[in-house]
């Protein structure tokens, strides 16, 4: 029989040895993908960043669109009537300010009855050959049919590609229709769907803006009533290419593609403009992109009552700009480290076998090989003891004492030096094995305590042990067996365990484990009636600082921060890493309104701390949002809502002017 169990043993240390290299092999590829993860995070912050600023400009010039069309009108209701000299003075001081601005035109309202006199007051100004037109077959301009009323070009200022043409009628056209239907109903300004130009040739769209000018009833017809009347409107064509490229070419190229559309129109008719990126020789990206989908940012502005959408859609470029060999080199590191850890741990399995296998020859013949047997098992790095259970004595061998850096007491010793040294914690179930060994419950044993070093510290101690010999009575008379130090084991887990729950950056806990946290924490306080609140901080303008400042300030900003932050919270708070400058607190058994003394007093903290760097001051404020169980209805079950509230307020108390605390 020992053969065939000495093959099994044989066997046992390569499928050990497998067993832990495949576990290795799997941290590593968990590792990597978690690697992947950041990575994608990181790109999908800074696509978020590099999208706000083209969006940023993109809205300054519609705003300014906007403003154009409100001053004229103003200067309207001020001054009337307004000649042809006066307007076209006034809207060609904004013609050279705003991006795609091609016409600025007065139209005003025509009824059908008043067509004759009005050809003359524009026969009066200069205007012979005036008509009021609408659009024929091939966009030929020729005389409008009979409508109620007719709203025709007056005046209007062009650029000198892209002009109105005088006299034609915009209610001769269903979508410039809609527009002027919709500011005189509501009094503002309002927008067209995608249009194309009268004096355009290709599939290049625009839209009109127009905003209604009304005449206001004196005080006598008032008493009576009377409505405002409409004078008429005034209007704005804007190119969207001129917009869209104008706004954008102050900006360097990053390999950003932004496609335009229409909500507010039908399906087919919501295309409005699609800007490909100045970088040359490259294709948009595609199936060969994993990231491609993950980061497409889409923003959403109203423009005169439209809902207008920017999709900005990331190129081959940008992406492969942006990636680096950390997580491959992360991935080759683990696996070169699980095939040393391996290799290791097979060498340590065949000592330990020999070792075994020693001491099984010992308890044979320990009559004549006990000195032997104890130098080899020293040889080992292992500590050996023989305990005497009918003399309670323990015989201990020189290295049992060295591996927690004690002097040897000598070979004869009490129990009382083991179970002394030992973890007050550990020592129950050691005193249950040996009872059981005793008792004849049990013929050995295996655990794994703590035990104090000479210098105060602690050391894992594996200890193994079994009987080897009985007296006649067949009652357990000695027991032998081994102590094994696996200090180094237990440290390579406890770190395994930091890396998968802790931001290496600020030293607080990452979003995996805060959201674990945060779905016990939940059910717990939701069967409790206890609440619950949930904190969202961003440091403002943080992307400008590490342009300013550069990201390894960034990087000591965000630990100088979490480091002030901690103090403040107490020990069972989870504070997290979200992303990027994001951060996260979950505050248990607290309402928003005490989790936010909580960030005043680090706002307080802040403001008045010197944080230096390099010898430079450091300054920054953060916005924050609030909520806790009471924003949810009673019926909710998804913990992520907190969050998302939190994060809603937060961007409120951004909108809102940045440095505050937004709770409701």
């Amino acid at each position: 029989m020992k053969p065939a169990k000495k093959i099994s043993l044989e066997r046992l240390k390569y499928v050990l040895a497998a067993a832990l290299l495949a576990f290795g092999l799997i941290v590593s590829f968990l590792a990597y993908k978690l690697l992947l993860v950041s990575e994608r995070n990181r790109i999908r912050v800074e696509f978020g960043e590099d999208a706000d600023d083209r969006m940023s400009v993109i809205r300054r010039t519609l705003e300014s669109s906007v403003f154009a069309v409100n001053s004229i009108c103003r200067y309207f209701d001020r001054v009337k009537p307004l000649g042809r000299s006066q307007f076209t003075a006034l809207a060609g001081s904004f013609l050279p300010e705003i991006q795609g601005l091609r016409s600025l035109a007065w139209i005003p309202r025509v009824p059908y009855e008043s067509r004759g006199a009005f050809a003359e007051r524009a026969k009066a100004e200069g205007m012979d050959n005036f008509r009021i037109l609408e659009a024929g077959t091939g966009k030929k301009l020729v005389p409008a049919s009979y409508r109620k009323e007719y709203f025709p070009v007056f005046y209007s200022v062009s650029t000198n590609t892209g002009s109105i043409a005088q006299g034609f009628d915009l209610g001769s056209d269903p979508a410039r229709l809609d527009a002027l239907s919709e500011a005189r109903r509501t009094g503002a300004v309002a927008a067209s769907g995608r249009i194309r130009l009268l004096s355009e040739t290709g599939d290049e769209y625009g839209f009109l803006l127009v905003k209604p000018v009304f005449s206001f009833p004196s005080a006598a017809d008032r008493q009576g009533l009377k409505a405002p009347s409409l004078d008429g409107f005034i209007g704005g064509i804007f190119r969207w290419k001129n917009i869209v490229e104008g706004s954008l070419a102050g900006l360097a190229p990053k390999g950003i593609d932004v496609l335009i559309n229409d909500r507010s129109a039908p399906p087919f008719e919501q295309a409005l403009y699609s800007h490909r990126s100045r970088i040359k020789n490259e294709a948009s990206p595609g199936a060969e992109n994993p990231l491609y989908m993950m980061i497409t940012v889409t923003k959403v502005i109203a423009v005169g009552g439209r809902e207008i959408a920017f999709n900005f859609i990331p190129r081959m470029t940008y992406i492969a700009s942006r990636r680096n060999f950390v997580p491959m080199t992360g991935l080759l590191s683990g696996i070169a480290l699980s095939l040393l850890l391996s290799f290791l741990f097979f060498r340590l399995l065949s000592e330990r076998e020999r070792i075994s296998l020693l001491v099984e020859k010992r308890t044979l013949e320990l009559s004549k090989s006990e000195e032997r047997l104890a130098l080899a098992i020293e040889g080992g790095g292992l500590g050996l003891w023989v305990w005497d259970i009918k003399a309670s004595k323990l015989y201990l061998n020189e290295q049992w004492s060295m591996m927690l850096g004690y002097d040897d007491p000598g070979p004869e010793q009490n129990i009382e030096i083991w179970t002394g040294r030992m973890h007050p914690e550990d020592r129950e179930p050691l005193k249950t094995a040996m009872d059981g060994i005793v008792a004849g419950r049990k013929t050995d044993f295996k655990l794994i305590y703590r035990m104090r070093t000479s210098s105060g510290g602690w050391k894992w101690i594996q200890a193994t042990g079994r009987i080897f010999e009985r007296s006649p009575d067949g009652k357990p008379s000695r027991v032998i067996g081994v102590h094994h130090d696996i200090t180094i084991e237990k440290e390579y887990e406890r770190r395994l365990e930091v890396l998968s729950t802790t931001d290496p950056l600020t030293n607080v806990y990452n979003r995996r484990y805060f959201s674990e946290r945060l779905v016990q924490q939940f059910g717990l306080s939701s069967r409790s009636g206890a609440n619950l609140s949930v904190v969202m901080v961003d440091i403002d303008h943080f992307k400008t600082f590490n342009d300013t400042h550069g990201h390894q300030a960034g990087d000591y900003l965000l630990a100088r921060f979490m480091e002030e932050f901690r103090k403040l919270i107490r020990s069972y708070d989870v504070l997290a890493r979200y992303g990027g400058e994001e951060f996260v607190l979950m505050s248990p058994d607290s309402g928003k309104h005490e989790t936010l003394r909580i960030l005043t007093r680090l706002q307080a903290v802040v403001a008045g701390t010197d944080i230096k760097y390099q010898g430079k001051s450091l300054a920054f404020t953060f916005s924050g949002g609030i909520s806790d169980l009471r924003d949810l209805p009673a019926y909710e079950t998804d913990p992520t809502r907190l969050v998302a509230i939190a994060d809603s307020r937060m961007y409120k108390a951004k909108e809102t002017g940045r440095n505050r605390i937004v709770v409701d």
